[in-house]
């Protein structure tokens, strides 16, 4: 009885190897990719259109220039893109969502 061998094993590719990848069929023809909306959301009204980041930091997020809690860096401007948009949620319950900060969780009233 022969053990079953990974197909890549068998092409000579190893853990950690660099390789060059073509894909044949655009990712974007693809399930989950393929049904997904391509219009950007609307913009709301007074909506941001930038975010604030470290350039040592990028999990702090500001919508206001500012300086990095952290280390004191100036936070750098990074613009959105078409598709994205700023969104706030309750950390107890992430279906909860808000357009602004300051918004009570109805769930928690946090």
């Amino acid at each position: 009885m022969r053990q079953w061998q990974s197909p890549i094993r068998e092409a000579g590719l190893l853990p950690g190897m660099i390789v060059d990848v073509t894909c044949q069929v655009p990712v974007a023809g693809l399930e989950p990719f393929r049904s997904m909306p391509t219009d950007p959301p609307p913009l709301k009204p007074g909506e941001p259109r930038r975010l604030y980041t470290c350039p040592e930091h990028p999990d702090l997020v500001g919508t206001q220039p500012g300086r990095c809690t952290r280390d004191g860096n100036d936070l750098e401007a990074r613009p959105l893109a078409d598709a994205q948009r700023i969104r706030w949620w309750c950390p107890m319950h992430p279906a909860v969502t808000a357009d602004h900060p300051g918004e009570r969780c109805q769930e928690c009233a946090g």
